[in-house]
């Protein structure tokens, strides 16, 4: 279960110029029937098994800083299903979206069909429909970036300059970031984000990480393997 129960969030109408926190337990069940959560636990489980993996890699980290010179150890791997967490990031980011006063937010480049959310979105969310890349979850970092893990949820939307829709959302997932892309374009060379984190490169991102890896005194001490179907490896090196 979650230890931290709120997510901070920024850059939503109804948090202009400030930053709101929410609770978790209460956004599904604002928004959704019993039976459209139940069709969404898939989505819960992944998140919170990696939000709990990545808190036992840093654990294991500082355990193991203390005498990393003198001890050998055994390689920890934890496993989340890449496309069940990628489905939680859009489903939060919709009922975030949805959680203010304007209950109809636009979307770039996704009618809204006359409802609150796109059918598209929709079924994305529920697993009906595909992720198309670039459309789907990136995990950003910066070359050289420290990251500091702790038990935090921060959310900011993205928006088009050009349409003012919504075009995908950035998350600190855990001290980490994820970048859901919500468009059927590229990303840009460059992301304006809407938080004190730099102009994100699109060089600093990548799409559908295969693993994150943790090492300590230059030796592997374990790792977090993103399952995706038909997907080759790519790796960020986060924690040392």
């Amino acid at each position: 279960m979650w230890l931290e129960t709120s997510i901070d969030v920024v850059g939503l109408p109804w948090c202009r110029g400030e930053t709101r926190r929410i609770g978790i337990a209460n956004l599904t069940a604002k928004f959704l029937c019993r039976h459209h959560n139940n069709s969404l636990s898939g989505a819960d489980v992944a998140a919170v098994n990696a939000f709990a993996a990545i808190r036992r890699m840093t654990q294991l980290n500082n355990e193991r800083a203390a005498t990393a010179i003198k001890r050998r150890w055994k390689v920890r791997r934890f496993e989340v299903d890449g496309p069940c967490l990628e489905r939680w990031f859009l489903k939060t980011a919709v009922n975030l979206a949805l959680s203010g006063e304007d209950r109809r937010p636009t979307w770039h480049q996704w009618p809204s069909d006359g409802g609150a959310i796109p059918r598209a979105v929709a079924e994305m969310a529920f697993g009906r429909r595909a992720f198309v890349r670039p459309m789907g979850l990136y995990a950003t970092a910066g070359i050289g970036e420290l990251i500091h893990s702790t038990d935090a949820i921060e959310f900011a939307p993205l928006t088009s300059r050009a349409s003012g829709g919504l075009t995908g959302f950035l998350f600190g997932f855990r001290g980490f970031r994820f970048l859901l892309w919500m468009v059927l374009d590229d990303l840009p060379e460059q992301i304006e984000m809407p938080t004190m984190v730099g102009p994100l490169l699109r060089s600093h991102v990548l799409y559908h990480l295969r693993y994150l890896r943790s090492r300590v005194a230059k030796k592997q001490s374990s790792y977090l393997d993103l399952l995706w179907p038909d997907q080759p490896a790519s790796a960020l090196v986060t924690l040392r």
